[in-house]
């Protein structure tokens, strides 16, 4: 009876481990893609000042004071397949009206033993992997404007009093990116873009892709940056109670068609590089991040360095950034000087000063006050300085 008992109880074990097992496959099954919405809104109020604000001829005198905003609408989704490789979308959709409707999409496959690659429209390798001066207003870092604070009045000459730039000039073109998985703290990131340009939505040379029944892209588009390499490489680790972060990106494009170009024009590839690094301890962050950007012409480069510090505490934060973007406005061909009366380069110095505080999860309102001044590098052309207040609003959903 004992026996009998002792292989009743062993087969009932073993049905109830094997069914178990089927239910634990069954529900490690991949599932379908599903996708889910976020976004973010930024919602400011603004009032400034600055020396130059009428157009040429004493008309169109800019406003002192508005309303500004930024907002995305994010579609996510992702599944993990039986072998671990995560396959997922996102589609991320302006929240206003404008010609970039759909501002960025792509698809991914990402492995933690081979890394990640990327396909679409998004930031390239060096945008995403970049350590440099501390974020201290949203939407207003000095590595990537968002939003506009100042600008010239209509028909101003020189600079420009919100020009500041990127590592690249490709992000959001059609591409290919691939990131290694990190090791002992390093991590590579290369993009591929074969023109620089979007489905249906021209870049800052103009031109578009056509949409996605157009075919192929001409490869002799004047004036047209394209296969493009940008590759990216980062340091990211902790010390005890320090972090680093140590980055440095290259960015190569190829000149078409340099021939049908007017001579003030562009007149080789354009190359640009860069590098930052960030410290943090204690609530500290202090950093700082170099570009230089050859323009694609002979003798049009341009320079930007800034720096900052960050101190958080509880739902506070308060910090600061500046420093200054160089542009060299010769243009030669050949060595040959085509533009005459300049006297230096054109100078814009910013410093950002602001405070955060974050009233619950995923609300923070912010303030601060923008600082600029451009120096115009052309004989007789005076120059812009500006001073703005905001009060901001962002929301993450």
């Amino acid at each position: 009876m004992k026996k009998l008992l002792y292989g009743t109880t062993a087969l009932v074990a073993a049905g109830v481990i094997s069914g178990g097992a089927a239910v634990a496959a069954e529900m490690k099954k991949p599932t379908p893609i599903e996708i889910s919405v976020g976004g973010t809104f930024n919602a400011e109020i603004y009032y400034s000042t600055q020396s130059d604000n009428t157009a040429a001829g004493g008309v169109g005198v800019l406003r002192n004071h508005g309303l500004k905003r930024e907002a995305e609408i994010r579609f996510r989704g992702q599944t993990t397949l039986d072998n671990g490789l995560i396959v997922g979308v996102r589609v991320n959709f302006e929240a206003e009206t404008c010609a970039d409707q759909v501002d960025e999409s792509w698809i991914f496959f990402d492995s933690h033993e081979y890394g990640r690659v990327e396909i679409g429209n998004t930031d390239l390798a060096t945008t995403k992997m970049i350590y440099g001066a501390p974020n201290i207003l949203p939407n207003h870092w000095t590595g990537i404007h968002n939003i506009v604070e100042l600008q010239k009045a209509p028909g101003q000459p020189g600079l420009g009093i919100d020009t500041l730039g990127r590592l690249n000039v490709a992000d959001d073109s059609e591409h290919l990116t691939y990131f290694t998985p990190r090791i002992a703290g390093f991590q590579l990131g290369v993009s591929y873009v074969p023109d620089n340009c979007q489905e249906n939505e021209a870049t800052t040379t103009g031109v578009a892709c056509g949409g996605s029944f157009a075919g192929l892209q001409a490869h002799n588009t004047a004036g047209q940056q394209s296969q493009i390499w940008d590759v990216g490489l980062n340091y990211v680790n902790k010390f005890g109670d320090f972090g680093v972060g140590i980055y440095g990106g290259y960015w190569h494009g190829q000149l078409e068609n340099p021939a049908a170009l007017a001579a003030t024009s562009a007149d080789k590839n354009e190359e640009i590089y860069g590098f930052g690094a960030s410290v943090d301890y204690a609530g500290f962050t202090v950093g700082g991040h170099f570009r230089h950007d050859n323009g694609g012409c002979s003798n049009c480069r341009t320079i930007e360095y800034y720096g900052g510090v960050k101190y958080v505490t509880g739902p506070w934060g308060f910090g600061f950034e500046g420093g200054e973007k160089k542009v060299a406005q010769g243009f030669n061909n050949n060595g040959v000087v085509k533009t005459t009366a300049i006297s230096g380069d054109d100078r814009l110095r910013e410093l950002n000063v602001g405070a955060t505080y974050a009233l619950g999860p995923g609300i923070t309102t912010y303030g601060g006050l923008i600082f600029k001044k451009d120096a115009d590098g052309t004989a007789g052309v005076p120059g812009t300085s500006g001073v703005v207040f905001l009060l901001c609003t962002q929301l993450l959903f």
